[in-house]
């Protein structure tokens, strides 16, 4: 462990030189960096930099061995630090484990020699970053403690996050959680809080013993100088922001919010938006000293500042006294509004704003920037695209739809919002993300193409986002204006992180910003400031999606360190996936499908790289773990096409690699079977076989088993053993995880063969292997099979003690389809028990989960279960209903075992019925042909796949009843006993 927080060491090592160990901290919390960039950040005045830093990897190999990696042009750190595990504290929402970390400043004592501007700005605003951390975390635990009556308990963290080393000022919303901890508990620290908050104009709440004291006379307002009050006008109708108005006048007409910052993109209506709220203010009375607006975009120089203030109010400044000095002076007694728009590119000036708030108590400041000022006065707003709010249906009420139809109607072409017309305005506000500018530039076009036409242009490129009147000023005439007037705002570096960063493809996390893009964390809080990214729940950082293309565009610029990003990326995201296969199988599996499908565009652009590169490697390590997510996400059909997109990808390749296009083609073959896909998944394992059988050890097993599975779907269960037993061999041969699915499978097998001894003694083998590794969702499928086996022998309560505890593994592994099953079983065993009511919930939420996977052979196994119930309570027609329905679903996909119990529950209404010719039929059926049930399978599938059944088993679009359908149905199944054609078998394979 690398200690950071207090001090630099290295924990069990001899070696404790500073700058070692700097840069191991550097590494392992930036990620890995080429040579070149830790020569210029680490030696900065070396004659021989490259030298410096052989040396130094050299020192630590010998005095660290194992704490870096350095492959070519690349050095990675391997050892933990106490900061990164602050951090992920941080983002995990764990207070008590930060401050439990937080052993004092980030490198405290730390004496940099001779160190790069760029290195000691990473020390101290990485120094800031963690101790603000730490004080959220404090001042959360401080409140949780008063929560609970902890009073002294709560004082303490307040105090320690007040006095914290390392922390940067309080922010005003935390001086005022700060005072709300510390003067109930009377603290010495409370009056500090109190005098440091009204110093910057921070007005805090009264605690109860406060709020009962008189208050103070108030005194008579000062004379005013003259001032002169003025807002813009526009030529066009504000539209949308409604719910933003509000609330900019809510945080003016509030004490403690003295400057508000509304933060956003260029083009996002900052500056409409702050002068309507500015002029609804106004005819409020609430400044009757005036709301002026100070335009600042002409403003090229910091100096100038007061100067552009100075002549929108109409003041005249003259003498020697500072112009500052005189403008504070003038405004001291006023209660004014001033609203200053374009602020980003004057942020250096942010002192005097300060010393305005300082000298003018009433004064308040409403500020339109694309960078936040950091300052601590500063209240936020942040303005992202328009978007339909609860009240706002996804039609003519979008915020972004009216501003469309009102800006086209304005071009005088006669545009209206129709049936017709309405969706595609809805797919454009969608394309731009509800860009005000976007939306507005996108209607001036309307004049000469209809908005079909329109949204067609849009879709190969924003480029077309010009302004066609040319009316508008000349910063907004384009998107691509916005864009390069932010991206001039920019230092070198930022550049550089934001073009890298477009290698992304959905937010992402801070280790993988790191590592793929060299983002170090001032570098992300940076941009996050400037409004380039967001923060997005998760402890992710997105971007608004308009800029992709933008940033995508100019790391295109450079084609070698474009190529070098996207390996990085994909290099990433493939290792993400082969290292999440553990995670999958254990009690992690929820947290790591949540990760997954966060990452999922992230993955398939990974994914892409690798088959486009022919990375035969890095696709067959991946590809498991893929598999694994499609399954438990229900995405059966979409996994197949991704897989199946990849092979196409490598069989086009010259000299393509057999065993890898095998085994992806076996991992589709997993993936029909879940989809009751059989023929499909029979063909694919046969060719996966084929392709991969004699080079791939992995293949040849997995394959062997994919097939036996085949054949149970066909209920060939003799043959399905065959393969079953081959792949268990070659399993233990290879150690291989598999082997509990596969002793679990062969349970399966024996079970329906009728051997049940067998069958309990493959589940116990199995249970026990599954146990000894952790695979939580192995024992659960163990579990639910061996409570079948109990259900079927008659031991009913130990049946259901087993599927109960099964239930539970399932729920935690949060595995739709693993519930499924338990549930259909445990309504089963718990309706011959007779506890129906019981028996019916069990059924009724495992048939929801069923329809929603669109597991066929499930519904119907469900549907058979419910009719059963049914039965037992005597409701006949309700049970011939869910028989016919579950016969209507099984046909293409379900086991012919499992058909076979709908038909006899079928001959049981029957005789009940006292229907004998029909119940004798039924039931010589069900009894009188076990040898031919491969041959009925097959048989009654092809026979009905030209039937026209709907999902609820009625034919479509007619009001036949069930009683029709199960004519239909029984006509088929008698003219296949009739016929003696067998099906044809699958390959053998030894």
């Amino acid at each position: 462990m690398l200690c950071t927080l207090g001090g630099l060491r290295l924990q069990d090592s001899p070696r404790q030189q500073p700058k070692l160990l700097l840069l191991l901290a550097y590494l392992s919390l930036e990620g890995p960096k080429e040579r070149a960039h830790l020569h210029h950040l680490f030696w900065p005045n070396a004659a021989d930099a490259a030298n410096s830093l052989r040396v130094a990897l050299r020192r630590l190999r010998a005095g660290a061995p194992g704490s870096f990696t350095a492959q070519g042009a690349r050095v990675a750190a391997c050892v933990p630090t106490d900061a990164h595990e602050l951090l992920a504290a941080s983002e995990a929402g764990e207070p008590g484990r930060v401050v439990e970390l937080y052993r004092g400043r980030f490198l405290e004592g730390l004496d940099l020699e001779d160190p790069s501007a760029e290195l000691e700005e990473w020390v101290y605003r990485t120094r800031e970053v963690l101790a603000a951390r730490v004080r959220v975390a404090l001042l959360a635990l401080g409140e949780a403690a008063a929560s609970r009556g902890q009073g002294g308990l709560a004082v303490r963290h307040a105090e320690t996050a007040y006095l914290l080393p390392g922390a940067p000022e309080p922010e005003a919303e935390e001086l005022r959680r700060l005072y709300l901890l510390l003067r109930p508990g009377h603290s010495p620290y409370a009056a500090e809080v109190r005098r440091e908050a009204e110093r910057y104009g921070v007005t805090l709440p009264l605690v109860t013993e406060e709020a009962r004291r008189p208050e103070a006379a108030p005194s008579p307002p000062p004379a005013l100088p003259p001032v002169r009050s003025q807002l813009p006008t526009f030529g066009t109708s504000f539209v949308g922001r409604e719910d933003e108005v509000r609330e900019i006048e809510r945080l003016m007409l509030d004490p403690a919010c003295r400057l508000l910052t509304v933060v956003g993109l260029g083009g996002m209506g900052k500056t409409r938006l702050a002068v309507q709220a500015a002029g609804t203010l106004r005819e409020s009375g609430a400044f009757p000293d005036g709301v002026v607006c100070v335009n600042l975009a002409p403003v090229t120089s910091p100096a100038n500042l007061i100067s552009a203030v100075a002549e929108a109010l109409g003041l005249f400044l003259g003498g020697p006294e500072d112009p500052l000095r005189q403008v504070a002076r003038l405004l001291a007694p006023l209660r004014l509004l001033l609203v200053l728009d374009n602020f980003e590119h004057l942020v250096g000036m942010t002192g005097g704003l300060v010393t305005l708030l300082e000298a003018c108590p009433h004064l308040k400041l409403l500020v339109t920037s694309r960078e936040r000022l950091n300052v601590q006065e500063e209240w936020v707003l942040p303005l992202e695209g328009l978007s339909p709010t609860d009240r706002h249906a996804s039609g003519e009420d979008h915020p972004g739809v009216r501003l469309f139809a009102v800006r086209a109607r304005r071009s005088g072409q006669g545009f209206a919002l129709t049936p017709q017309t309405l969706p595609d305005v809805l797919e454009l506000c969608r394309l731009v993300h509800g860009s005000p500018l976007a939306i507005e530039l996108a209607a001036t076009w309307t004049r000469v193409l209809p908005v079909n036409e329109l949204l067609a242009e849009l879709r190969r490129g924003l480029d077309f986002l010009t302004d066609a009147n040319g009316r508008g000023p000349a910063r907004h005439a384009s998107l691509r204006v916005v864009f390069e007037h932010s991206w001039r705002l920019l230092g070198e570096r930022e550049q550089a992180v934001l073009a890298r960063l477009s290698v992304f493809r959905s937010p992402f996390r801070r280790g993988a910003a790191a590592e793929v893009a060299g983002a170090s964390l001032p570098l992300l809080a940076a941009l996050i400031d400037k409004s380039l990214l967001l923060p997005v729940p998760g402890a992710r950082y997105g971007r608004h999606p308009l800029l992709y293309d933008y940033t995508a565009e100019k790391l295109a610029g450079h084609p070698a360190e474009q190529a070098e990003v996207q390996e990085a990326h994909a290099r990433y995201f493939l290792r993400l996936l082969a290292g999440s296969e553990g995670a999958l199988a254990g009690p992690g599996q929820r947290a790591a499908l949540r990760e997954l499908e966060a990452d999922f565009e992230n993955l398939r652009a990974a994914w892409e790289w690798a088959a486009a590169q022919g990375e035969f490697a890095s696709l067959r390590g991946a590809a498991h773990a893929l598999r694994v997510f499609f399954a438990r996400t229900g995405r059966y059909r979409e996994g197949i096409e991704f897989l199946a997109a990849a092979v196409r990808d490598l069989e086009a390749r010259p000299g393509g690699d057999p065993a890898t296009l095998g085994e992806l083609l076996i991992h589709q073959a997993e993936l029909a079977l879940n989809l009751g896909a059989v023929a499909e998944a029979g063909a694919l394992a046969g060719r996966g076989l084929d392709l991969a059988g004699g080079a791939s050890p992995w293949a040849r097993m997995a394959g062997l088993g994919a097939l036996g599975v085949v054949e149970r779907r066909r209920g060939r269960y003799g043959e399905a053993r065959g393969y079953w037993e081959g792949a268990l061999r070659l399993a233990e041969a290879q150690g291989s995880p598999e082997a509990s699915r596969l002793w679990n499978l062969l349970g399966i097998a024996e079970q329906w063969l009728g051997h049940h001894e067998r069958a309990e003694h493959c589940y116990g083998q199995a249970l026990h292997l599954s146990r000894e590794r952790g695979h939580l969702t192995e024992t659960a499928r163990v579990l639910n099979n061996l409570g079948g086996l109990l259900i079927l022998s008659g031991r009913l309560e130990e049946a259901r003690g087993v599927l109960e505890q099964g239930l539970a593994t399932a729920r935690e592994l949060a595995s739709p389809v693993e519930v499924t099953y338990f549930l259909n079983n445990l309504a089963l065993v718990t309706g011959q028990l007779g506890h129906f009511p019981q028996a019916e919930t069990y059924a009724g939420e495992a048939l929801t989960l069923a329809q929603a996977t669109e597991r066929g052979p499930v519904v119907a196994e469900v549907l058979e279960t419910l009719g059963r119930i049914k039965l037992a309570q005597g409701h006949l027609a309700e049970a011939r209903a869910l028989f016919v329905r579950s016969l209507s679903a099984a046909w293409p996909t379900r086991e012919w075992p499992l058909l076979l119990q709908d038909l006899e529950g079928m001959a049981q209404i029957s005789v009940r019925e006292h229907q004998d010719a029909r119940a004798a039929f039924l039931l010589r059926l069900v009894i009188g042909h076990p040898a031919s049930a491969g041959r009925l399978a097959a048989q009654a599938r092809a026979a009905l796949s030209g039937l026209d059944l709907s999902a609820d088993g009625e034919p479509e679009g007619a009001d036949a009843e069930d009683e029709d359908v199960e004519e239909r149905l029984l006509a088929t199944v008698r003219e296949i006993v009739a016929q003696p054609e067998e099906s044809p078998a699958l390959p053998r394979w030894g």
